[in-house]
């Protein structure tokens, strides 16, 4: 996997974890990640838990 580096305004309050799971979800809504690598990458091995 990469690592990505990104600067956020400091009046933005959001941890990593949270953009890890934003990300993986937007990846997975466009269709460049599958079920089970969002689920991956958003630190969360329970795949039927992003079902929508």
């Amino acid at each position: 996997m990469q690592i990505l580096k990104i600067q956020l305004p400091d009046t933005i309050n959001i941890d990593a974890q949270e953009i890890q799971m934003l990300l993986a979800g937007k990846l997975y809504e466009k269709g460049q990640l599958s079920i089970g690598q969002a689920a991956q990458m958003a630190g969360s091995p329970n795949a039927p838990l992003w079902s929508y």
